[in-house]
């Protein structure tokens, strides 16, 4: 009888499993049709729009997933803005994805400042195989466990995880957690708080230099980003470069004009769009994706403008 229910347990979960499965290929599908509806201008249609849109509610799960990423197994939570869209198959960050995939080299040590559920760092590994290192800092704790998971389901063995903030100081901080888009947690004022998480803030430079030689360091912080590169100051140029999400929203005129100054002292910025770094810089306009790189180093690859 005991055996008799362990196939049991076992047939239910291959069904669940199957049905998940399922849901996550129609929802891909539907993103694509609406992409290219968009793309045709035809979604403006109202019965168009609205079928779409009905059929995508009726595929969306209401509780945390586990779905396939980059060629990897990523846990979701299709509830929240970053999990709804990997779980749809729509990344928001392709930009990102593509500076990583051209500058992270096989064997490099790379940082993940924010980590969030470990999307970027499923990217990281993909560029840094088994032989190099991934090291990821996330505070939030339910985006912590999710990326826990994420590392024990693939079986990777060259990760560390720290359930911490990186700052100019150690110590206690609050974290503001907003449950619609947990990507947006952060340790500064935020438009939408749904609950707050007292956690460990570490300074970053210290913590940094204890792991190491690093090559890669990315920081995505909503809007902390000023403490932490304050904070790492010229010892910056121990990295051969830094992806960098700068959120002017967040940032003061006069924080935004000191990283600046760090940057382009010890290296040059390059941006993502058709602005210059400079130009935002001193015109802030939405959140800024840029790349740093360390102008000394003989290995850093040409430096076209991003």
């Amino acid at each position: 009888e005991l055996i008799q229910l362990s196939n049991n347990d076992e047939e239910k979960l291959g069904v669940s499993e199957i049905l998940s499965s399922t849901r996550v290929k129609i929802s891909r599908i539907l993103e694509k049709v609406a992409t290219n509806l968009a793309d045709l201008g035809l979604g403006r249609f109202r019965i168009l729009s609205g079928t779409y849109y009905s059929l995508r509610e009726i595929t969306k799960p209401d509780k945390k997933s586990w779905v396939e990423f980059k060629g990897y197994k990523i846990y979701v939570d299709p509830t929240e803005f970053v999990g709804r869209r990997v779980y749809r198959g729509s990344f928001h960050e392709d930009e990102l994805v593509d500076k990583i995939r051209q500058e992270v080299e096989k064997g490099d040590r790379v940082v993940d400042i924010g980590a969030h559920i470990g999307s970027t760092a499923l990217i990281f590994r993909k560029a840094v195989s088994e032989e190099g290192k991934v090291f990821c800092f996330e505070p939030n704790p339910e985006s912590f466990e999710m990326l826990q998971s994420t590392i024990k389901k693939n079986d990777f063995d060259n990760f560390e995880l720290f359930n911490q903030a990186l700052g100019d100081s150690n110590g206690k901080v609050n974290l503001k957690h907003d449950s619609e888009n947990t990507g947006r947690s952060s340790i500064k004022e935020a438009k939408k708080v749904n609950e707050t998480f007292n956690v460990d803030l570490v300074e970053a430079k210290s913590k940094l230099e204890g792991l190491g030689e690093l090559d890669w360091v990315k920081i995505d912080v909503e809007g902390a980003e000023y403490e932490i590169i304050s904070n790492l100051g010229d010892g910056i140029t121990s990295f051969k470069g830094i992806f960098l999400e700068l959120h002017l929203d967040r940032l003061s005129d006069n924080e935004l004009k000191q990283i600046y100054e760090i940057l382009t002292t010890n290296g040059e910025i390059y941006t993502f769009n058709e602005f210059s770094a400079k130009e935002i810089m001193e015109c802030p306009r939405d959140n800024l994706g840029v790349v740093w790189k360390n102008n000394t180093g003989e290995d850093i690859k040409s430096k076209e403008n991003l």
